[in-house]
């Protein structure tokens, strides 16, 4: 006759057992499927170091064809300014042109418009708007041409246009230089004749623009919606050398 204790031991011995075949099946299944997770993460590690490798490559190539085009571009620019001062050089020979600054127009811009002038043989006159002695000096200059640089500011632009035609004279060609698409629109649409508005007068197209505006072609002419485009379209009448507007 079995006494409990053994049966008990009898119990505990079989699911020792059972527990020991079940934890080696497991074993069994786990290391293969172990072995197969391992090789896919190295598999996938291997992947993407490749595709960072190439991606690495790919902006190599990028950047190098970037700095290509930069180079371009510099060179097209500055072949392009040239071409335009070539294009300009006499134009406004023997004439007086007054540039006025409405706030603080960028140094480059100023430095491209004085450059073009300079190359259309004009005498340029630089004068201030910040004090209220620039009507005065307006009229002392005596202009053939008045050029407005704007700084694309808040400052009222309308009111200083319009004062500049009273100052000048009707027959005075006004051209206003600014990079607000906006201004440079609103002002062609208001400021009487003979006006030009330009928003890319540090554009090489805008230098040459800025003095066919000076020799009498009107309009608005840049890259803003309401222009007619970076220049006077081919069939405009442009005064012959020397010749005044």
């Amino acid at each position: 006759m079995a006494l409990p204790g053994d049966f008990r031991w009898h119990a505990f011995t079989v699911m020792a057992v059972i527990l020991a075949f079940g934890l080696g099946v497991l074993a069994g299944v786990a290391l293969p499927y172990e072995s197969l997770l391992l090789e896919r993460q190295q598999s996938l590690i291997q992947r993407l170091e490749d595709e960072f490798r190439s991606l690495r490559a790919d902006n190599q190539r990028l950047a190098q064809w970037a700095a290509q085009q930069e180079e371009r571009d510099r060179e097209y620019q500055t072949w392009a300014r040239r071409l335009a001062r070539l294009a300009a050089a006499g134009r406004l020979a023997g004439r007086t042109v007054a540039v006025l600054t409405l706030g603080q127009p960028a140094a480059g811009l100023r430095d491209e418009v004085g450059a073009v002038l300079s190359a259309a043989g004009a005498e340029v006159r630089w004068i201030g708007t910040g004090g209220s002695a620039w009507p005065q000096q307006l009229e002392a200059a005596a202009p053939q041409g008045v050029v407005v640089l704007d700084s694309g500011g808040a400052d009222p632009l309308e009111p200083l246009l319009l004062e500049v035609r009273r100052r000048a004279g009707a027959a005075v060609p006004l051209v206003l230089a600014t990079p607000s698409e906006t201004r440079a629109a609103q002002a062609a649409a208001r400021v009487p004749p003979p006006f030009t508005a330009l928003d890319h007068a540090a554009d090489p197209l805008g230098q040459a623009a800025l003095v066919l505006g000076l020799l009498g072609v009107q309009g608005y002419f840049g890259y803003g919606a309401a222009a007619a485009g970076p220049l006077p379209p081919a069939g405009a009448a442009v005064p012959v050398l020397g010749g005044m507007p």
